[in-house]
């Protein structure tokens, strides 16, 4: 159970508008970068509360929806409307793709490497 609360605070720091739209910016041509941030912007919910939690857990979605859609505008749409419904599932595709397919720690670790490289703009995973 420690290794998931580890895990969530790696990846915490990344969870911030401008690393949401780097990642926006790196994923979508530029012609389609504005109707992408039109559709993430449905992840933002009608609760207008400015704490940080709230604004980290939208930022996450965001991430995990850019990351999911593989720069389609088309894929993102579906994973917004996905994620209305249960944001869990966007979750787990965007951070935990291997996981799905392999349960064991293995798949763990790999998931998070891949996430980081990729969340962070990076074009290979650390060496460890």
């Amino acid at each position: 159970m420690t290794h998931e609360v580890d895990e969530i605070e790696i990846k915490r720091r990344f969870w911030t508008s401008s690393v949401v739209d780097a990642r926006l910016r790196e994923t979508f041509p530029a012609a389609e970068v504005m109707q992408a941030s039109v559709l993430l912007s449905g992840l933002m919910g009608e609760d207008p509360h400015d704490d940080e939690d709230s604004d980290q857990a939208v930022c996450r979605l965001m991430l995990a929806a850019i990351r999911v859609s593989q720069g389609s505008v088309l894929k993102l749409a579906a994973w917004v409307e996905a994620a209305r419904q249960d944001p869990r599932d966007l979750i787990v595709a965007g951070e935990y793709a291997l996981e799905i397919q392999d349960s064991g720690e293995d798949a763990r670790g790999a998931d998070l490497a891949e996430y980081l490289t990729w969340v962070s703009g990076r074009t290979q995973a650390p060496s460890e």
